[in-house]
């Protein structure tokens, strides 16, 4: 007995420091360069595939690099080529093809990487598909469409007319927020106590089950604030009536913090390692996966490191930065632990590097981490297969890795990875056919002068520099 005792204490002990592992600590500072934001009055934050911030507000855009700002106002102000159209930013969203949207009280526009700007999409005097120029919400699906929200109907933006095909129109009135989930199915969420219809493909609307009574019982006036997925399940902010929890499989809803102070969740966020983050009127909880209590963060505005007043929202970014925008209170940020992390070259770890010697670094589209060799190979840590893949070069194959030290690995704008060798030339990655397009002097015509190319960039209007 004393030895089952004993067992159990060990586990518990185990999974005791592997969940305080997980816990955040947090401490909030304002967003350093934050005054220089186009207004404190922040609605929406997002992240590009580059890695920047981008904030909306009630007095424009503002994108953030981690040192300065740099804003984007409307057309009739400092930006008279191009801009948002309006100042009041509702939503901003980022697209699978890395474009950044921003819409408006006046409709929606579309940021130019090769001008920096953005450009009008739908406005008042163009449509595009929609029937008004504002937007209840915009989202971006798992597989990287732009949908809209207009009043009780979702529309899909088309590349190829480049405007906005009704996709699926509600029965039950005014949607607030949608969420596609792991598996691919729709949940919509609707104002007024309508609930949230839970499709499972949106190709069949009829094929449908509701969420009301479970959700709100007999309150007709509260609307589904926000819906975010983690842990095997779909979590709803529900108005003023706490937070719900709807199993994928079972369907079954448990509900949380239905009565007292700490009902008024209004936004949900989930963030790469399935952490749920809820924002309620007096801070943020923070749930774990697999653990039943929230962690709480209040604002406690006398305490050093506490979340500012008027909390919007929070965002967590690729580098499990914290960032929570406030009404008037800007944007507070609470970085990850800044320290390094060896990489070595010893197969006793999963993440190891093939040579001792690296040349070139850099992350491409799926945010795969490559690492080119001083004598020629690169190394992909492929985060999403939980695996390292290795490029060798190979003389004599025309669609391979040249021959020596790996010197340049560049991300163009269009997600292409591109290599440069100081013996083997140029070559442009692609991931079809995991070969190379290759540029080499005795090989190409248009290859660069010498095959020794140490560096590549890439100018305003998409011209690569080789160096």
């Amino acid at each position: 007995m004393r030895r089952v005792r004993f067992g159990l204490v060990l586990v518990a002990l185990c999974f005791w420091i592997n969940t305080v592992a997980q816990v955040p600590e947090l401490s909030f500072n304002r967003l350093p360069g934050g005054r220089d934001l186009t207004s404190q009055y922040v609605t929406s934050v997002t992240q590009d595939h580059y890695g920047y911030m981008w904030i909306g507000t009630r007095d424009g855009v503002n994108r953030y690099d981690g040192y300065e700002v740099r804003t984007y106002r409307s057309l009739s102000q400092n930006n008279p080529a191009g801009g948002v159209i309006g100042n009041i930013v509702e939503h901003m969203v980022v697209d699978g093809n890395n474009r950044v949207w921003a819409s408006t009280t006046h409709g929606l526009a579309r940021f130019n990487w090769l001008l920096d700007r953005f450009e009008v999409v739908v406005s008042d005097k163009n449509l595009r598909g929609l029937p008004g120029p504002f937007l209840e919400y915009l989202y971006t699906t798992p597989d990287g469409s732009l949908v809209a929200v207009c009043d009780n109907s979702i529309y899909r933006y088309d590349d190829d007319t480049e405007s906005f095909r009704l996709l699926y129109s509600s029965p039950l009135g005014l949607i607030s927020v949608i969420l596609v989930d792991s598996n691919g199915q729709w949940w919509i969420g609707h104002q007024y106590g309508k609930g949230i219809i839970h499709l499972p493909d949106i190709n069949f609307p009829l094929d449908y089950k509701w969420f009301q009574s479970e959700l709100f019982g007999s309150k007709t006036e509260y609307s589904v604030l926000s819906i975010a997925e983690s842990d095997g399940s779909v979590w709803v902010a529900l108005e003023s009536s706490g937070l719900a929890r709807i199993q994928l499989n079972s369907k079954l809803v448990r509900r949380y913090f239905e009565t007292g102070d700490e009902r008024f969740f209004f936004y949900l966020f989930t963030d790469k390692a399935g952490r749920l983050w809820a924002c309620e009127n007096n801070g943020i909880k923070v749930r774990l996966p697999g653990m039943e209590s929230f962690l709480s963060y209040s604002n406690k505005l006398s305490e050093p490191g506490s979340l500012s007043g008027g909390l919007l929202g929070v965002y967590v970014d690729n580098l499990k930065n914290v960032f929570t925008y406030h009404n008037g209170g800007g944007v507070n940020v609470s970085y990850w632990n800044r320290g390094f992390y060896t990489i070595r070259a010893s197969g006793d770890y999963l993440w190891h590097t093939t040579r001792p010697n690296i040349t070139a670094l850099s992350y491409d589209r799926n945010g795969n981490l490559w690492l080119g060799n001083n004598d020629g190979g690169i190394d992909i840590f492929s985060i999403s297969e939980a695996k390292k893949l290795r490029i060798d070069f190979r003389d004599g194959d025309r669609r391979a890795l040249g021959r020596g030290s790996v010197q340049a690995l560049f991300r163009d704008s269009k997600g292409q990875m591109w290599v440069g060798t100081d013996a083997g030339g140029l070559h442009r990655y692609n991931e079809k056919t995991r070969d190379f397009d290759v540029w080499r002097q005795g090989l190409t015509p248009t290859a660069p002068t010498v095959n020794d190319v140490r560096s590549i960039v890439e100018d305003r209007k998409g011209n690569l520099w080789i160096g």
